[in-house]
């Protein structure tokens, strides 16, 4: 009855490298009482080897090295993919977003500024107040301007937009397909039968 030292001096490995190969599956577990069979470990093992050269196993036993390739070739093909987005136009660098974004908003801001100024001739025309009416129409903008201002996207908001467009792999803010207008349902009387 061959014991782990035996598969081990057998197959010139370790009794702690029969134990992790014994653990990932590689040699097969011994039989009760009877201990190892020799000739199924040293099969077992040569197997194993024969995996690890031809690049369908690996040294750790964990990891198929076949999958681990094509799951680079994955991540390589969706790298190009997205690189190919750039250049199209159809994705861009978050900080060019931010960017222009900022310089929206600050276009934005001077021409509400501006408003009452702009608007206060043509309103006191009507009004006959000048003051009253700049300082009516300025505090409104003011007002807007600091409700934008103190705006921030919820997490709530940004998850349930995530969640969208991760459910169905589509854009969020898309344009819609067009609709179909529905056909009135009719609803009759049934028959008796």
């Amino acid at each position: 009855m061959p014991l782990q030292k035996d598969v081990a001096e057998h197959l010139d490995l370790s009794t702690q490298r029969i134990q992790t190969l014994t653990k990932q599956g590689v040699i097969p577990p011994a039989k009760g009482s009877k201990g190892y069979d020799l000739d199924e470990c040293r099969y077992a093992y040569i197997r194993h080897l024969r995996g690890i050269a031809s690049g369908h196993a690996s040294e750790e036993g964990g990891h198929d090295l076949m999958t681990e390739r094509a799951r680079k070739e994955k991540w390589q093909a969706d790298k190009t993919e997205i690189e190919v987005a750039v250049l199209r136009g159809e994705l861009a660098p978050i900080e060019e977003v931010h960017r222009q974004w900022d310089e929206l908003l600050s276009r934005l801001r001077a021409r509400a500024l501006g408003m009452p100024s702009k608007l206060t001739p043509a309103v006191c025309a009507a009004a006959q107040d000048f003051a009253t009416v700049k300082n009516v129409i300025d505090g409104g903008v003011r007002e807007w301007l600091e409700e934008m201002s103190n705006y921030e996207a919820s997490a709530t908001d940004n998850k349930n937009a995530a969640a969208a467009a991760e459910a169905d792999g589509q854009r969020v803010g898309g344009r819609r397909a067009k609709t179909k207008q529905r056909s009135k349902r009719r609803t009759g009387a049934m028959a008796d039968h």
